[in-house]
């Protein structure tokens, strides 16, 4: 527990000893979470730690959600903490799903990480329909979906 205490100090994870204590004795203070936060400071992503604590606590995977998080910064896409943790919650692949969002995003620059999240937990072939689109001329109608 110290060893994590002061790891998460000496990186600058602004977050006080009182804090820090109180996570432990709630035993909420894990390795992963406070990998986490460890990766949200240094990412720049900055959420905040209750609402990471809270996620962990609930079963999520933080590190995921927060590794996740960082590479949706590094692109510079906009999205809704809540539908990333809703994602990881309900599929538990937080990461790849940015992965394939990243892949659609240089395809299909207005593309929304929500909007991908949404057709994704639709369970849409998302990536192939924005593909197929993109090689239809102007004015063609939108490929045929199943379901």
């Amino acid at each position: 527990m110290l060893t994590r205490i002061l790891a998460l100090k000496s990186v600058g994870v602004p977050v006080s000893i009182v804090r820090l204590l109180r996570m432990w004795l709630r035993k909420s203070l894990t390795e992963d979470l406070a990998h986490a936060l460890m990766i949200n400071h240094k990412a720049g992503v900055n959420w905040p730690v209750d609402e990471l604590e809270t996620h962990a606590v609930a079963g999520g995977n933080v590190k995921d959600v927060v590794t996740a998080a960082a590479g949706l910064h590094a692109i510079g896409a906009d999205y809704t903490r809540r539908k990333l943790l809703d994602i990881d919650l309900i599929l538990g692949r937080a990461p790849e799903l940015v992965i394939a969002f990243a892949e659609a995003h240089r395809d299909t620059p207005d593309l929304t990480f929500d909007a991908f999240a949404d057709r994704h937990l639709q369970d849409e072939d998302f990536i192939r329909s924005v593909r197929s689109q993109a090689q239809k001329p102007p004015g063609a109608p939108p490929p045929a979906t199943s379901g």
